[in-house]
């Protein structure tokens, strides 16, 4: 007899529920609409380093590696074979005698 008693109470009161859930949702959105999203995120820069070893996926790590020296880079064969491509009478050696490399230590690039 109990059993139905509680029964009949819900039923009885089936629009007080009904209420509840339509003004809660309505309160829950409407806190939710007007919050700011916060969102965080971190890198770590290694100029002329080696990754961990432990780090399988390092999503968040950029690797910059510096040449020593850009003498290597600039007057190397690669180059002086697109410049001489591009200007069909110089030679590889006139390349050479021409091309000098000067590192300028006053500044520093990242």
């Amino acid at each position: 007899m109990e059993i139905k008693a509680y029964i009949e109470g819900i039923i009885r009161g089936w629009w007080l529920l009904g209420l509840a859930v339509v003004l809660s949702f309505g309160i829950g959105s409407s806190i939710a609409s007007h919050q700011t999203s916060q969102y965080t995120a971190s890198t770590s820069i290694l100029i002329n380093d080696t990754l961990p070893a432990n780090i399988a996926f390092p999503s968040g790590i950029v690797q910059i590696g510096t040449p020593v020296s850009y003498q290597s880079l600039v007057a190397s064969p690669a180059i002086f074979h697109t410049i001489i491509k591009t200007y069909p009478g110089l030679t590889s050696s006139d390349l050479n005698k021409a091309v000098t490399v000067e590192t300028d230590t006053t500044n520093q690039f990242l």
